[in-house]
């Protein structure tokens, strides 16, 4: 077994126990003063600099819940994907809480969902989408959480990795259609 992220963390307790076992035991009191003081400042340091990249990830369902984006803000939602085939793991736009919910969303006969999904497998690129050609406003513009390195390892190979790393995926929603156009509701998936 490997001991990486989520898998680590029931065993902390231990590897902690276990350095401060080893700490107390060093013969030489400067080391044992110093690991004493180094080793907490270098994991407040860590988890900071963790915390700071992971608190500025947005993700798809949550940026469609914000945007209040449901079944009855469009009549068609198509969903385009930079990664070949669309993957299995695309995010639906959820259905309304209650029936005439407000959108802060433009009402719109058409909405793009960009890169909306688990990007995974990730074979190989797809040319970039002609985002003229995909809707005229944007709603959201927002880099993918695949862009944090965590997550990264959940299935990856290291030629994918790479690759998430060389193309840093944003996913957007755009919009197209008339101002004021009455949606009828339903998703039909384009893509």
């Amino acid at each position: 077994m490997v001991f990486y992220g989520r898998l680590m963390h029931p065993f902390m307790p231990f590897v902690v126990l276990g350095a401060v076992s080893v700490i107390q035991r060093l013969s030489i009191p400067p080391l044992r003063t110093a690991l004493v003081f180094a080793l907490p400042l270098i994991s407040l340091v860590s988890f900071g600099l963790f915390f700071k990249e992971y608190r500025v990830l947005d993700y798809p369902y949550d940026v469609l819940s914000q945007y209040h984006l449901n079944t009855n803000t469009a009549s068609k939602v198509r969903y385009v994907n930079e990664v070949g085939k669309s993957p299995g793991f695309k995010y639906d736009i959820p259905e309304p809480a209650r029936l005439n919910e407000a959108s802060t969303a433009p009402t719109t006969d058409s909405l793009t969902l960009i890169n909306f999904a688990f990007l995974f497998p990730m074979k190989h690129l797809t040319p970039a989408p002609d985002l003229a050609k995909l809707g005229s406003q944007v709603l959201f513009d927002g880099p993918h959480f695949l862009n944090f390195r965590a997550y990264q390892f959940e299935g990856f190979t290291i030629a994918e990795r790479e690759l998430i790393r060389a193309s840093k995926f944003h996913f957007q929603i755009r919009t197209r259609g008339l101002s004021g156009s009455t949606p009828t509701g339903g998703v039909t998936p384009l893509n």
